[in-house]
């Protein structure tokens, strides 16, 4: 610390059985923060995101914040590369629920003098992902990219699969191949495509 500084030179730890280590430094003005860097890496993280989901794997990030002294809030940006080597989803679903119900799109608590955190993240993962529960049991690979904020979410790219079977009114379909299709610049609605 010094009169209007702080710095972490190098802090290391462990979150769900991985590794993760941090440098970065924040600006203060009194007792409030200006703006900060952190660089996180992260080797081997077990974690529950996105929600329903447990994700293992290795993570380069840096987050950053930058106070907008008009609105006096704190605007934080998330960026950087997500490598999963397995996210795992197994919560069943409800179809009849699932059909013509929208969902909330926003990922954030809200509140307070914090903006919505946004997003520059990449995230990839082949052979990653594994649903298994009552309407799937397949694996498939994830090439994505997230951006806009935590209560406007954009998402871009793909998901994959290669192989598996979907359980549909109690029959039984072998999955040859399969894509979600999230088009860039669009709200979190993917196109799909199905082989089976």
């Amino acid at each position: 610390f010094t009169a209007n500084q702080a710095e972490i030179e190098d802090a290391t730890g462990f979150l769900g059985g991985g590794r993760f280590n941090a440098t970065g430094g924040a600006l203060l003005n009194g007792l409030s923060v200006s703006n900060f860097r952190l660089s996180l890496n992260g080797d081997n993280v077990t974690v529950p995101l996105p929600q329903d989901f447990l994700t293992t794997g290795d993570a380069r990030l840096e987050i950053t914040g930058i106070r907008d002294m008009q609105k006096d809030s704190l605007q934080i940006t998330i960026g950087g590369r997500v490598y999963a080597k397995r996210s795992l989803y197994s919560k069943d679903i409800d179809l009849a629920n699932l059909v013509g119900v929208r969902r909330e799109r926003s990922l954030s608590g809200g509140g307070g003098s914090l903006s919505p955190p946004r997003f520059d993240l990449i995230i990839e993962g082949r052979d990653a992902l594994i649903v298994r529960n009552n309407i799937a049991d397949l694996t498939a690979s994830v090439s994505l990219v997230l951006t806009g904020d935590a209560n406007e979410p954009r998402l871009a790219g793909r998901i994959t699969a290669n192989s598996g079977t979907l359980f549909y009114r109690k029959d039984r379909y072998e999955v040859q191949r399969g894509t979600l299709e999230f088009p860039p610049d669009s709200e979190i609605e993917p196109i799909i495509n199905l082989q089976a």
